[in-house]
Order: structure tokens, then C-alpha cells, then sequence
């Protein structure tokens, strides 16, 4: 007998639907409440902190909004740490 032949039948079916995590259809990420933070003024370390964190966050619609709403925060300042680094790169004689 092979082992395909002595799986269960829910591996081979897929999972049931009572076995997935089905979100409510009336619920929507609208729906959850996340506090409003400048994120203007984090630093590395601020955002690291925030997401240890937010990956503790037992409710993952609540942690997804918040990830939404900081991720273009975390663009700019990986943007701008890009640029500074560049800079230094081309003042310390590199060539771009």
C-alpha cells in the first residue's frame, strides 16, 4: 500500500470548510478600530518595536489595518535612509 493510498481522506479532500478560518462576510477590516499614530517620527527601532508587537496581536484584522496604515511610513523612511546612504557613498568619492 502507498502512502498516498493511507492518507486520510480530509488531506486528500482538502480541508473542510468548519476546519478553515471563514471570516464573518459582515465583518470587514472597516469594522475594526486601530488607534491613529503619527509615524512620521519612527525611528528603526520604533517600528521594529511596533512589529514584534503587532505580530503578538491576537485579532490579525487589527494588525492588518495597523500594517496598512503604517507601511507607507516604513517606505519613506527606508527611502530616506537609501538616500543618505547613497550620499555618503558618492561624498566619501563613489561613483553613482
Amino acid at each position: 500500500m502507498s502512502t498516498a493510498d493511507q492518507q486520510s481522506p480530509e488531506l486528500m479532500e482538502g480541508p473542510s470548510e468548519e476546519n478553515l478560518n471563514v471570516q464573518d462576510p459582515e465583518v470587514s477590516d472597516h469594522d475594526v478600530d486601530v488607534p491613529e499614530i503619527d509615524y512620521s517620527g519612527f525611528s528603526k527601532k520604533d517600528f521594529a518595536s511596533l512589529l514584534k508587537t503587532l505580530s503578538q496581536e491576537p485579532d490579525i484584522r487589527k494588525a492588518d489595518k495597523q500594517l496598512r496604515l503604517l507601511k507607507p511610513a516604513l517606505d519613506d523612511l527606508r527611502e530616506q535612509s537609501r538616500e543618505e546612504a547613497l550620499n555618503r557613498f558618492v561624498a566619501d568619492g563613489g561613483k553613482t
